[in-house]
């Protein structure tokens, strides 16, 4: 029962939504109609064998459906607009706090991939990144093989900084 309701109440707002975006852009409906109807005025034309009728609702079509790319564009500049000024998209919201996360995430792997390299696969005991001013342990090079400097990613493909 409760599920039914959920439902309907689901279909009625989703009908809402369409109505009211079909009232914000009336341009997209009445060029998907035209375009429609000018097809099928062609097709009608072809069957009767009337060349010069159905050339011209063929390029009736094409102007409807140029249209209706201009209406498509113009709905998506005005909700462009929207967000512009304003507080950035829901999918935004926390991209400075994701990125913080993964450049903390990529220096503990820069730091993890290091100490493998530098003490033949044992990992070094290290304080948590997140303690500021921690003191770093360094290691030292390996003799046999290329030095590594572990400062970045680049060092992993054998580039460096300079």
């Amino acid at each position: 029962m409760m599920a039914e309701q959920a439902n309907v109440e689901a279909e009625e707002t989703q009908k809402a939504r369409a109505i009211q975006k079909l009232k914000e852009n009336p341009g997209i409906p009445i060029g998907f109609v035209a375009t429609c109807g000018a097809l099928g005025m062609a097709f009608k034309r072809m069957q009767q064998r009337d060349s010069m009728g159905y050339q011209r609702w063929l390029r009736a079509r094409v102007v409807a459906q140029g249209l209706t790319i201009v209406a498509i564009v113009w709905a998506g500049v005005k909700e462009w607009d929207k967000f512009s000024g304003k507080a950035p998209p829901p999918s935004r919201v926390n991209a400075a706090k994701e990125q913080r996360g993964f450049e903390e995430r990529m220096r503990e792997a820069e730091a993890a991939h290091r100490d493998r390299d530098h003490t033949g696969g044992f990992p070094i005991a290290r304080p948590p990144s997140s303690e500021k001013n921690a003191a770093v342990e360094t290691v030292p090079q390996r003799e046999n093989g290329p030095k590594i400097s572990g400062t970045s990613w680049l060092s992993w493909i054998g580039l460096s900084r300079k």
